[in-house]
């Protein structure tokens, strides 16, 4: 990590710095998992460090890759951590994708790789989702060809996570993107590694997304995080005038600060989720590099503490 540009713990901040970084934004735009929660616990005080925020006339927005989880798991998961939100103050790649699609007028089909859920939510909203369910082939060209070619013509393929992701599902989005020039490509979570427990991460769905893009020669619209399409789309959300009164808060250098960065925001990293110390003192990219790290939302708990004092 270049020295020059080293985050700041927000606890070792002078009170003066404290106030003036306080004082130097009105919007949180909060990650969830790793955050506030993770695969197994509610993270302790995270909720307590967030309302602190909130008591300081700070709003708190939600945006996260997660298209896993539903929308109504989330709100389950505000009430367990005792964090007054709503659905409306989340944006997920699922809904993103969906606002995109109805801004465009998409009329076409759709063919996607991801969960089942995440399908069964397009449908819902009203496109036509070619029906594809996970199977293991019989293992020769005749049966592949025959499910990799075929008479459909999608519109768009679409790409988030799909844990049961396969060679022949890439096969046949490569097959439909480069059959049809006009053919759309989107995707959702870009994450390159998943963190599923303490200390355990698992490759991610970016992967096959750069494999898809390089293979097909087609940028994708992306709609997760880090992406500046996402970026826009939460501006036009949550009506954001002023990118550097927003605070980037996050447990992952290249989706949330690398997010954070793209868009102009100021950029937090806690140390709960995917990132740990010695990974942020090793990154070589400046741009992955947060303004201020914390152990964890926890912190702000003793960061209120201690500022409040010295008003005394």
């Amino acid at each position: 990590m270049n020295p020059s540009i080293k985050p700041r713990n927000i606890l070792q901040l002078s009170n003066d710095e404290k106030q003036a970084f306080i004082e130097s934004f009105d919007l949180v735009i909060s990650d969830m998992d790793g955050v506030l929660w993770n695969e197994i616990n509610i993270i302790k005080n995270a909720a307590n460090g967030l309302n602190l925020l909130k008591s300081q006339g700070k709003s708190v927005v939600y945006v996260t890759n997660n298209s896993v989880r539903s929308l109504k798991d989330f709100e389950i998961l505000f009430k367990k951590s005792d964090i007054q939100a709503e659905s409306k103050d989340i944006v997920n790649p699922l809904r993103s994708i969906i606002e995109y699609l109805k801004m465009i007028d998409f009329k076409e089909k759709i063919y996607c790789i991801s969960n089942e859920p995440f399908k069964a939510s397009l449908r819902e909203a009203g496109f036509d989702v070619i029906n594809d369910p996970s199977k293991i082939l019989k293992e020769s060209f005749k049966t592949l060809k025959e499910y990799i070619i075929d008479d459909e013509n999608p519109g768009a393929v679409i790409v988030d996570e799909d844990f049961n992701i396969s060679g022949p599902k890439i096969m046949r989005a490569h097959q439909y993107l480069t059959k049809n020039s006009q053919c759309l490509y989107l995707t959702g979570a870009s994450d390159k590694k998943l963190t599923v427990g303490p200390g355990i991460n698992i490759l991610g769905p970016g992967y096959f997304m750069d494999l898809l893009e390089t293979s097909a020669k087609k940028r994708p619209i992306a709609l997760g995080k880090p992406s500046r399409d996402l970026s826009d789309i939460v501006m036009k959300k949550f009506k954001i005038k002023n990118r550097d009164r927003v605070l980037m808060i996050g447990d992952m250098l290249e989706q949330d600060i690398g997010f954070g960065k793209n868009s102009g925001f100021q950029t937090l990293l806690v140390l709960t989720g995917g990132t740990k110390l010695k990974e942020l003192e090793d990154v070589k990219n400046n741009h992955l590099i947060p303004d201020f790290i914390a152990d964890g939302m926890e912190d702000f708990v003793e960061f209120f503490r201690d500022f409040n004092k010295s008003k005394i």
